[in-house]
């Protein structure tokens, strides 16, 4: 008896003293939301039947399932579950080692330095964090590269064929990809930079080619690429007709490419109401930064705001440039429902 007696003593301070534990989950979208198939975020809600939905579903279904049309309640045990679940960045083998858990295991993954960008040059395998690539490129393929500076124009030559020309900026060694490829009506030339998708750091860049007969500019913005893809072309390039500049087997390229300056402009706030409200933001704005900026306009504190456009939830650690809002967008608001008035609610039902 006293043997089992201190077998039972042990395990309650074991358990107290609140050891992690690992366990498998066999459905990855076993913490989906029923309703949009997103990854759940606090605060979740439940029907009786156990589906669930995420708070920004919950204010649009009116705190109505969809599927069997019952009441929605805030379901504390498993967003505590959701908050003790901790995971490994899927870029850890690229240098990340941090721990995340759940529920901002999506914003950092998209945000990570460390997500993988690949060695532009088709006979080298190498994969690494983009900072990493700049510069194992710049030790190891110095003679296939161009080299120039922000904010100046230098010349890039290339044959009337598909080629791909990788540049590097002198100070900060950033790559950035000239694709030139054969189309039916001449060589469609477009830039982009070597860097992750969800980068804030935006470029801007000027292409000038000429002939004795007339002279074409673009001007765009760049996106960036992990991996060239020799099979897509950007919807922003310049069309070089084969009527202009077929009389030499080279093609000159005047080229400039400069970080872009934020921009000021006006977009629009649509209330549940329908109401639209003006807000003057700038383009290297994050959405944190608006948000702030909504509490002198409506009141509302950050952590009672969403806010959705083009069908996406804005995320507070990226800026308007990256969602790509312009003048005059129009961003769904939606305030936090689920709270005090919520609770009111649940409570005279």
């Amino acid at each position: 008896m006293e043997a089992s007696t201190q077998e039972s003593v042990d395990s309650t301070e074991d358990f107290n003293n609140y050891s992690p534990i690992t366990v498998m989950i066999s459905d990855p979208h076993a913490f989906d939301c029923c309703n949009c198939c997103q990854s759940l975020t606090i605060p979740v809600f439940q029907c009786v039947n156990g589906h669930i939905v995420c708070s920004i579903c919950y204010n649009q279904l009116q705190q109505k399932c969809l599927q069997c049309s019952n009441c929605l309640i805030r379901c504390r045990a498993f967003e505590n579950l959701l908050k003790s679940i901790e995971m490994f960045c899927s870029n850890e083998k690229y240098g990340c080692k941090e721990r995340i858990s759940y529920i901002r295991y999506k914003e950092h993954v998209e945000e990570c330095i460390h997500m993988p960008c690949y060695c532009p040059l088709s006979s080298c395998d190498f994969v690494g964090s983009s900072e990493v690539l700049y510069n194992h490129f710049r030790h190891q393929h110095e003679d296939s590269r161009i080299k120039f500076s922000y904010g100046h124009y230098f010349i890039a030559t290339f044959k009337f064929n598909n080629e791909t020309i990788v540049l590097q900026e002198e100070t900060d060694c950033k790559l950035f990809l000239l694709n030139n490829r054969v189309v039916t009506l001449g060589n469609a030339v477009n830039i982009s930079c070597i860097g992750p998708y969800y980068s804030d750091q935006r470029y801007q860049c000027d292409i000038l080619v000429r002939s004795q007969i007339c002279t074409l500019q673009l001007h765009s913005c760049l996106k960036n690429v992990q991996r060239v893809t020799l099979a897509t072309i950007s919807s922003n390039f310049l069309l070089i007709p084969f009527d202009h500049f077929a009389c030499s087997e080279f093609l000159q390229l005047e080229i400039c490419i400069t970080p872009k300056v934020a921009v000021q402009m006006q977009i629009l706030l649509r209330t549940l109401a329908g109401q639209m409200i003006p807000l003057s933001v700038e383009s290297s704005d994050t959405i944190a930064d608006v948000k702030v900026k909504i509490v002198n306009k409506l009141g509302h504190q950050p952590y009672e705001q969403h806010m959705i456009f083009s069908g996406r939830r804005l995320d507070d650690h990226h800026t308007i440039a990256y969602y790509n809002i312009q003048e005059n967008s129009i961003i769904n608001f939606i305030p936090d429902l689920w709270g005090a008035s919520a609770a009111n609610i649940n409570k005279d039902r």
